[in-house]
């Protein structure tokens, strides 16, 4: 084990958590050491790793005495928060950077992300992350317009004081296997406010594995995370309707993502009666008589019936794939990203629609 004595505070710590990944730990590595070579930051790169077996442990050591990491942690967790945790308290920097095994950084510059912090001008900032497919790549932009309804922002483009963290007592690792991040970020901005935001892509993200199943096996999060802030979401739903319609949509899509998750692994622990609850709660307060027939529906059609042991999966299937339809007919909500909703009309809606039937 790396010795864990406390030093003076340096301006950054990247914290990288692993086991068993020798592979793609080292263009993590490599990544790091070459932005550090650039950067007029000082920046100390931690490694979190899990007890692996496939010789990470004796490597890092070598590492370590190479001066290619500062400092290394090899010992058993319970899951990833827990390490990341471990890395928050053992950091040294006044900023943290989460950058795993397998992400790499694109070589821009990380100050105009730091310096903010680092002056107390921000205690977050959040940036674009570069996220790579099986057969395309795209930039994931930060938005924090859908801030309690989901993550706001891929941790990879996201940083935080290490004051901010301590405050807050880190990732909620006994809530949540998938979205600790996401909690995180939002409780940072009740916490401090709207982060400081950046324009250039900052990592490389490879997109599949854990985190890919996130929105389908990990749905009962989703929603108990909405919920801790649900009473701020419906207060800002009653006075503007555009995000009043995004969260109509929210809800459709976790409806959607809920049946299939009951499909699966049925109905204990799914937190549908949190789900409906918020579905009613929306009901009563939007004002548009579309939004509440659709959420109408949802109760009838698929929550009430699920909680009540007497779901039809065919018809509460069909009702929700409907819905998913008509909720792409109002054109021009600036909250709603084209990648969820890419039907902004009644013309592109039909062509979809006809796609979907008649063409292979």
């Amino acid at each position: 084990m790396a010795d864990m004595t406390t030093e003076c505070e340096i301006d950054l710590t990247i914290v990288t958590v692993c086991r068993n990944a020798r592979n793609l730990l080292l263009p993590t590595l490599e990544s790091v050491v070459a932005q550090k070579a650039k950067e007029t930051l000082s920046i100390e790169h931690l490694i979190i790793d899990g007890a692996s077996t496939d010789g990470t442990p004796e490597w890092l050591a070598e590492l370590q005495a190479e001066g290619k990491i500062e400092n290394y942690i090899s010992e058993p967790d319970a899951g990833i928060y827990d390490a990341m945790n471990k890395g928050i308290r053992l950091s040294k920097g006044k900023v943290l950077y989460f950058l795993n095994a397998g992400d790499v950084l694109t070589g821009a510059s990380l100050q105009e992300s730091v310096s903010p912090l680092l002056q107390g001008k921000a205690s977050t900032a959040a940036a674009p992350v570069l996220m790579k497919g099986d057969t395309a790549e795209w930039v994931d932009s930060p938005s924090f317009d859908y801030v309690y309804l989901g993550t706001p922002v891929c941790h990879q483009g996201y940083f935080a004081t290490a004051a901010l963290y301590r405050e807050l007592g880190g990732y909620d690792s006994q809530h949540y296997r998938c979205l600790a991040d996401a909690d995180f970020m939002n409780r940072a901005y009740v916490a401090s406010g709207a982060p400081h935001m950046t324009t250039a892509p900052v990592a490389v993200y490879a997109t599949g594995g854990f985190s890919e199943s996130c929105g389908y096996r990990f749905l009962p999060e989703y929603v108990y995370m909405r919920h801790l802030h649900w009473d701020k979401v419906l207060q800002r739903g009653v006075s503007e309707p555009a995000y009043a319609e995004l969260i109509t949509y929210a809800l459709i899509d976790h409806s959607t993502t809920m049946l299939r998750w009951v499909q699966e692994f049925g109905i204990a622990g799914s937190n549908a009666d949190i789900l409906l609850r918020h579905v009613s709660d929306q009901r009563r307060v939007v004002r548009s008589w579309r939004q509440r027939m659709m959420l109408l529906w949802i109760e009838k059609c698929c929550l009430k019936p699920m909680l009540a042991g007497s779901l039809q999966f065919a018809r509460a299937q069909k009702v929700l794939k409907w819905l998913g339809i008509a909720g792409s007919l109002n054109e021009g909500n600036p909250y709603i990203h084209p990648e969820y909703y890419p039907s902004r009309s009644l013309k592109a809606a039909l062509k979809a629609l006809i796609r979907s039937r008649f063409c292979s």
